[in-house]
């Protein structure tokens, strides 16, 4: 079977369209480099590559190709139901013809009731069978239906793969997500909570728990004292124990330290972001917005690095911005940056841009 659009990519069929451009550029800069630009495969592979990327980052198109998977799939499951049926029904006619040519009574009585176990066998496959392949067509289903913002119709057909196949940690995880998406961060944690019960190494589910934690809602809270953050760090620091490159987990660690305001742990998960993926904006924007929120302290040295917080997340932001120079969140933290230092003029300039 020839691999999907969102194989050859390596994304989900919940991937955003940044994900998607991302996963591309990543892709053919693997195939132009010295490595691979001179293997026989490669303008091939790139040529299949550009086809994905052209069905996939046009929203019309994806929703095209989604509606022709979902019928594919059911297509196949319905087919490899029918052959596997059929087999069993050769089986049994033929173990039937070849009791015909038994003589002695007691063995063919005792292979009536083995045929008898084979029949009830084929009804309970047959069931099983029915309930495992429309239990994925429902799945391919609410992955549609995600992917089209319908998120009450996705939960709903999730929901109904769950209950045809209990143990489906896709659908538990992916219900989650549509659950995070109308923001019910309380149920979509318990979805993700139910998906890491059945794989306890799945890094989507802690990823995306991590994440429902921080979206709890903390308005009668004190800052740095949420629990939840607390349990955001812990999932985080669990996917960093499975897969220690795993930039977005120091990204999203990062962030629940700077809101417990622990900022130098913050610093620290995002230089290693960015040690991973220098181009990462948003990881020199937080370390930027981490550095300049250092707390003076009576040590000399970490005075020192108080002194000139200033100027290392000026240079933060400025390389986010030389990275991307549409980014307003980089100007008009910059511009801040700026003001704090009575440089009213540049962070004047910088507002002004972030503004346009």
């Amino acid at each position: 079977m020839q691999p999907s659009y969102y194989d050859l990519l390596g994304v989900s069929q919940l991937a955003d369209a940044t994900s998607i451009e991302d996963a591309f550029n990543d892709q053919m800069k693997v195939l132009l480099s010295e490595d691979y630009k001179e293997k026989p495969f490669t303008k091939e592979l790139m040529h299949k590559l550009e086809h994905a990327f052209l069905i996939l980052s046009n929203a019309e198109k994806k929703a095209e190709y989604d509606k022709f998977l979902l019928e594919k799939n059911i297509q196949i499951g319905e087919e490899k139901q029918t052959k596997h049926i059929e087999k069993m029904l050769k089986s049994i006619s033929d173990e039937t013809f070849d009791s015909e040519k038994k003589t002695n009574t007691f063995s063919s009585k005792i292979l009536e009731l083995k045929y008898f176990y084979l029949v009830i066998g084929l009804i309970a496959l047959y069931f099983l069978y029915d309930n495992f392949y429309s239990s994925k067509a429902y799945y391919n289903r609410g992955i549609a239906y995600a992917n089209q913002k319908k998120y009450d119709l996705a939960i709903s057909d999730f929901s109904k793969a769950i209950e045809l196949d209990p143990k489906d940690v896709k659908a538990y995880t992916y219900r989650g997500i549509a659950n995070a998406d109308l923001k019910k961060y309380d149920l979509a944690i318990s979805d993700y909570n139910k998906a890491i019960k059945l794989d306890p190494k799945l890094v989507l589910a802690y990823s995306n728990r991590g994440i429902a934690f921080l979206n709890l809602d903390k308005s009668d809270r004190e800052i740095g004292s949420y629990k939840e953050y607390d349990l955001a760090i812990a999932d985080f620091s669990k996917i960093i124990a499975l897969d220690p490159t795993h930039v977005n987990a120091y990204i999203n660690r990062g962030f629940a330290y700077t809101n417990q305001e622990k900022y130098r742990q913050a610093i620290y998960d995002y230089t290693k972001a960015i040690a991973l993926d220098p181009t990462h904006v948003n990881a020199y924007i937080n370390r930027g917005i981490a550095y300049f929120n250092l707390k003076e302290s009576a040590n000399s040295i970490l005075n020192s690095d108080y002194l000139k917080k200033y100027d290392l997340a000026l240079t933060d932001y400025t390389k986010a911005i030389e990275l991307d120079p549409k980014d307003a969140l980089a100007y008009i933290n910059r511009g801040i940056a700026y003001k704090a230092q009575n440089k009213y003029d540049q962070a004047i300039a910088d507002y002004t841009v972030s503004v346009r």
